[in-house]
């Protein structure tokens, strides 16, 4: 609980990572207000074909969103030379990270779920919401050392997160208009297997849960690789 009460005092001092932590909150109040008026004002739009595309963007991509929401905290403490103190005390700085994210995995896992269902634009059993949150878990640890690979500070880091989008963009663009057998060429991004998973889940496909595994093990792998180069810098 200590640990916990820190961890939000730390966010809660920082303007754009309350921004951050909250934006997909925000979004999904915006979009179940004005979803059911758009449907209804302009039915040729066929919004209902982008429901799990908007779905998953809100709900499963969230713990990229707190792995961000980390990784600038600790681009805070890097420029503070916190995390060169930290390496040489007794806790060590792998505990500490690791620690950390452990607070942010289960933050972000009951915000996936919460996220999914009060947007209800895809409707799954709540056990199927719980597995599809915990199969995403991984793509937080991964956008928290891609940050820290790609950016020394805040200024690179800013920057980083905005080059790093094409990691979300670029499946959904592929699953809701690259037809087969093209669709497959963005399998080479961690990102993909995780949303056009969601994707086949929604659409009651079973293919879309071997999807999501196979997304979890390149993002662990990812994440492994990322781990050692992190740990070998500091």
């Amino acid at each position: 609980m200590l640990f916990s009460s820190i961890e939000w005092r730390k966010v809660r001092s920082y303007a754009f990572l309350i921004l951050l932590a909250t934006l997909s909150p925000i979004l999904v109040v915006l979009v179940r207000m004005y979803w059911p008026v758009l449907n209804q004002n302009f039915p040729n739009w066929q919004l209902n074909q982008y429901a799990s595309m908007v779905s998953v963007l809100l709900a499963t991509i969230t713990p990229m969103m707190m792995g961000f929401v980390l990784g600038f905290q600790l681009l805070l403490e890097r420029e503070a030379n916190l995390l060169t103190a930290i390496s040489v005390t007794r806790l060590g700085l792998h505990r500490y990270i690791l620690l950390r994210l452990g607070v942010y995995g289960l933050v972000g896992l009951v915000l996936t779920v919460v996220i999914h269902q009060l947007l209800g634009l895809v409707v799954l059993p709540l056990w199927q919401v719980v597995c599809i949150a915990l199969l995403s878990l991984p793509l937080l640890g991964l956008s928290l050392l891609l940050l820290m690979r790609l950016a020394k500070n805040l200024v690179e880091g800013f920057a980083a997160m905005k080059g790093l989008g094409f990691l979300i963009s670029v499946p959904i663009v592929v699953v809701l208009f690259v037809p087969m057998p093209w669709y497959w060429l963005a399998g080479i991004l961690p990102t993909f297997w995780t949303i056009a998973g969601y994707d086949a889940i929604a659409a009651g496909q079973a293919l879309g849960w071997w999807m999501m595994l196979f997304g979890v093990v390149l993002q662990i792998l990812g994440c492994g690789l990322l781990w050692q180069q992190f740990m070998k810098s500091h």
